[in-house]
């Protein structure tokens, strides 16, 4: 039962991720259709819409970085400690909070 809750918890992920770069790749490439379009002034529907599609990627690109910093903190270690057994630990006094009053 375990395993089948996370098999779908993985797929659901894939799917999400999968949907996510499919999103940046159709906003990206409305984008670059529009660029060579007869602007008619002010009120141009298809630049509004480019300068919404610019605002919407900068914002999903830096929640894709964000993302990826948490989950390779996250993963990394593990995925290390999988790859080569188990990891030496350093012990310093920091780490140990050794008070040190000299």
């Amino acid at each position: 039962m375990r395993g089948a809750k996370r098999h779908i918890q993985k797929a659901t992920a894939w799917v999400f991720a999968l949907l996510f770069l499919l999103l940046l790749l159709l906003s990206s490439a409305v984008i670059v259709s529009a660029i060579g379009h007869h602007c008619i002034g002010e009120h141009c529907e298809i630049c509004f819409n480019v300068h919404l599609l610019t605002a919407l990627l900068r914002q999903l690109t830096w929640l894709w970085g964000l993302g990826v910093a948490f989950t390779s903190n996250i993963f990394l270690p593990a995925a290390i400690q999988a790859w080569h057994g188990n990891i030496t630990v350093c012990f310093t006094p920091v780490r140990l909070r050794v008070r040190m009053n000299n």
